[in-house]
Formats: C-alpha cells, sequence, structure tokens
C-alpha cells in the first residue's frame, strides 16, 4: 500500500509538473509575440516617418529633383524604402500621390451641382471595370445631403430595406472603403479582375486629393487616365500621357497643353466656348495629399501603419495628419 501510495503520489506530481511547464512554455510564447509584435509597430511607425522625411526632402528640394513645383514617379520619394534592417527585423515604406488619384468627394460641388467631367470619367472607369450596374447614381445619393433619390440611385428606403439594414449617408465619404456600403459597389468591382489588370480603387479612387477633381497626370495610373480620357472625348489617353511623361515629367498646365495633352481652348458639344477651366481640363502635376505605407516585420509579427498626410510649408513641421490607422 505505502508503495502503491508513493507511485500514485509521483504520478500526481508529475502532472502538475508538466501542466505547470506547459503553461510556462504557453506564457513565456505569449511574452514573446507581444514583444516583437511591438518592436515591429515601432518599425512600422519609424517606416512610416521615413516616408515623410522623403516627402519632406521634395518639399525642400534636398532631393535634387523637382522640389514642390511638380510630383511625379521619378521623384524620391516615390521609390520609398524597399527594405532596410530595424534592429531584429525589417521595415519599409511606399509612399502614394494622392492626387494621382480621383476624389470621389469631388463629384458634387459647393452648390450641389456635379462635376460633369469628373463624374463621366467615373462612369467610363466602372464601365471599363464590367460594372453590372453603374454606381455613379447610389454614390451621389449617398455623399449628397437630400434624400431625393437619382435615376439609378439609392436613399435611405433601399438601405433600410436590406437584409442588414444602414442608413443612407448624405454626407462626404470619410475612406474610399466606405463605397463597399453604396449600391452597386460589389467587391469584385472594388478589388478588381487582376486578370484584366485592374488595380483595386484604393489605388484609383480617394477621399483625399484634389478637392475640385483635378487628377496629377504625372502619377495617375493609366486605368484612372484612359477613364478621363473616355470623359473628354480622347480614347487612349492613357497610353498618351504615360509615353509623355516616361521622356520627361509634366512640370506645369502649360507643359500639357505645349505637349498636347490638354487642349488650350475648348468648346462644350454645342460648341459654345468660355466653360470653366475645371470643368474642361480635370489635370494638375503636383500634390499636396500622400499615403504612406509603413511596415514593419519582426518575427512572423507584421504591422502597417497607413497615414494619409496633408504637405505644406506653411504648417509647423511640414504635415497634417488627416488620417493614421495601424493594422495588426
Amino acid at each position: 500500500m505505502a508503495l502503491l501510495m508513493a507511485l500514485l503520489v509521483v504520478a500526481l506530481l508529475s502532472a502538475i509538473i508538466v501542466d505547470y511547464a506547459y503553461e510556462v512554455r504557453v506564457e513565456a510564447s505569449l511574452i514573446g509575440n507581444r514583444s516583437a509584435q511591438f518592436r515591429a509597430q515601432l518599425a512600422a511607425e519609424s517606416a512610416a516617418a521615413l516616408g515623410m522625411s522623403l516627402l519632406l526632402d521634395d518639399m525642400d528640394n534636398l532631393d535634387g529633383v523637382s522640389g514642390p513645383e511638380f510630383d511625379a514617379l521619378t521623384d524620391v520619394w516615390a521609390g520609398g524604402v524597399p527594405y532596410e534592417d530595424y534592429e531584429d527585423g525589417v521595415l519599409r515604406c511606399s509612399v502614394t500621390d494622392e492626387f494621382g488619384k480621383l476624389n470621389v468627394n469631388a463629384l458634387l460641388r459647393a452648390d450641389g451641382e456635379t462635376r460633369p467631367v469628373v463624374e463621366d470619367a467615373l462612369r467610363a472607369l466602372f464601365i471599363a471595370r464590367g460594372a453590372e450596374e453603374d454606381p455613379v447614381d447610389a454614390i451621389l445619393d449617398w455623399i449628397d445631403p437630400d434624400d431625393e433619390q437619382r435615376t439609378t440611385g439609392a436613399e435611405a428606403d433601399y438601405y433600410m430595406g436590406m437584409e442588414v439594414s444602414v442608413g443612407c449617408k448624405n454626407a462626404p465619404l470619410d475612406s474610399i472603403e466606405e463605397l463597399l456600403m453604396v449600391r452597386g459597389v460589389t467587391p469584385d468591382l472594388f478589388f478588381g479582375d487582376p486578370a484584366q489588370d485592374q488595380t483595386p480603387l484604393t489605388e484609383l479612387l480617394t477621399v483625399h486629393g484634389d478637392p475640385s477633381g483635378k487628377v496629377n497626370v504625372n502619377t495617375a495610373r493609366r486605368e484612372l487616365l484612359d477613364a478621363f480620357g473616355e470623359a473628354l472625348g480622347r480614347p487612349g489617353l492613357g497610353e498618351i500621357v504615360i509615353q509623355a511623361r516616361e521622356e520627361a515629367p509634366f512640370e506645369s498646365v502649360q507643359d500639357l497643353q505645349a505637349r498636347g495633352i490638354l487642349p488650350t481652348q475648348t468648346a462644350n458639344p454645342s460648341g459654345e466656348s468660355g466653360i470653366p477651366m475645371e470643368l474642361e481640363q480635370p489635370a494638375t502635376v503636383a500634390g499636396y495629399c500622400y499615403r504612406v505605407h509603413g511596415d514593419g516585420m519582426v518575427n512572423d509579427c507584421k504591422v502597417r501603419v497607413t497615414a494619409y498626410v496633408w504637405r505644406d510649408p506653411a504648417i509647423p513641421g511640414g504635415f497634417r495628419i488627416l488620417d493614421w490607422r495601424t493594422v495588426q
């Protein structure tokens, strides 16, 4: 009996020790993961700071390329920082010109009227992506302040009748991902078809771009340039612009006109001249707002910081942070 009791005690103690050792290993692993995640976040924030420093160098013309007069893919910030060692991990950053995208909130003027060229370009973009139904009316209904439904739009009644009911915002978009809530904007339409060389709408549309809907032709993607070409009655404009800017970036709107990208004088379909320039020539060559991706990687932990910054030499520090997101 004494031997059996001793064996039982030894077995119980062994089970307790094994369980305790397992808990210690799990706790040590959790602590290690939290430490790695914290270091990865520091690396991501440092990468975002590196991207902003590249933008400051460009603004001060320290990169010796362009300065603030125009922004192009030849600027040093456009290359970002591919990979760089950071303590026991790595970091990288990329910078994107938000003025090289179409500002969806610019569809409407302050007086509530639409901007025709911006609207037509957006419709052409969705048609080229194979949209089953044109969502532009629904986007306009989403951002306008009234409850009057457009022809193919949607107001509160439509959204409240959905399986998961939501309200119609009737205000400008806060993020471009908000489009996924709008009628007609499906995930397939939003993320695009890589087989057809379609990029996600996050690379073509923005809520932080030019307030009047102008697009920086030095940094815009071909898909968006083609959409504007359709809106302006110039099919294939994307190829023309890309070939021209590969030879040399456009340094001014006058440069765009001199090189035949923009007409010096245009007329509306009825042949009357005098249409406001913002309707006829929705182009610019410089940007003020940028998206900075900062990625930090330590062991198996990855953290991304996404910052939308407005660059202005009149602002202390040179930047105003419009949005800051951390994804772990």
